[in-house]
């Protein structure tokens, strides 16, 4: 079974991720990411192997002269019409089960496999993949997550950029998302210390005016994935619909964390990422599950 990489690193950890259950339930699976290392993407290429120095099984030559085949009818088929025999199965949905999978004739899965189902049962085994390489750490860096470490840590992401863009489905957390989120940690947690973290500093300064933060913005390009290591070393997460966040909040390891997500990720469909456990809150701030009773 082969699982292309693709899209940013939130993205490649969860394709990466489902490539690890599938050998654990025995299955022959390897990783296609000849996409991100010749063309890159519009983050940073292949980040899994710098990020976290782990190592994977590619997909061999034999594999991929099949691949071309495969591709070539999965299109033909698109093309006319017709229902998809091919080895070849593009994702569409976020709801398949390991079972469907396992199950498929299909020999070649493009898609995010957004759904922490497949992977939960190994999380143990995931959090000793994802160990981040903390070379590229700078002093501001080190510094910061010994500051997180000493207090009751809040992370917020705030991700803009290509979120901006017109043809962009995810849509932007609204300031009564944020507002709502931060009112909730701090009648928890009232000695809470909040790290906004944001590709838009600019933006954060001129719109966060009205609570105590750290703004935590100078790890970018190949460092970037330093972020998502400071957020999961944070006691407690408030995500974005983003899933460079989601993985912050789910490698926290703190017993007790609260983690706020939004209820809706996807513009046009009513999919969310945020998990049961977590807390959920709708763009227009209102606070619609409080986790797990």
């Amino acid at each position: 079974m082969i699982i292309k990489l693709m899209g940013g690193l939130g993205n490649q950890m969860f394709q990466y991720a489902l490539y690890k259950k599938l050998r654990s339930l025995g299955r022959h699976a390897v990783l296609d990411d000849r996409g991100l290392i010749r063309h890159g993407n519009q983050h940073n290429g292949l980040e899994l192997e710098h990020a976290f120095r782990i190592t994977y099984e590619r997909m061999s030559r034999l594999e991929t002269a099949r691949y071309y085949v495969w591709f070539v009818r999965y299109l033909i088929h698109r093309k006319l019409g017709l229902r998809f025999s091919s080895r070849y199965f593009c994702e569409d949905h976020f709801q398949m089960s390991v079972n469907d999978i396992m199950n498929s004739s299909c020999k070649y899965f493009s898609g995010y496999w957004q759904n922490e189902t497949y992977f939960r049962d190994i999380r143990d085994e995931l959090l000793r993949d994802f160990c981040f390489d903390l070379s590229r750490a700078d002093e501001k860096t080190i510094q910061t997550a010994m500051q997180i470490r000493q207090c009751e840590s809040v992370s917020i992401h705030v991700r803009r950029g290509d979120f901006l863009s017109e043809d962009n489905r995810m849509g932007i957390c609204t300031m009564e998302y944020y507002k709502s989120a931060v009112s909730y940690m701090m009648h928890l947690y009232p000695d809470a210390g909040f790290y906004i973290f944001s590709d838009d500093p600019a933006w954060i300064e001129e719109n966060f005016f009205w609570m105590p933060y750290k703004l935590v913005y100078w790890n970018k390009g190949k460092s970037s994935y330093l972020d998502i290591y400071l957020m999961s070393i944070c006691r407690h997460n408030i995500i974005a619909n983003s899933t460079f966040s989601w993985w912050g909040a789910w490698l926290n390891q703190n017993k007790r964390k609260t983690v706020i997500g939004p209820e809706k990720w996807i513009t046009d469909c009513e999919i969310s990422l945020t998990l049961d456990s977590w807390i959920k809150i709708r763009e227009d701030g209102h606070i619609c599950s409080s986790g797990p009773v």
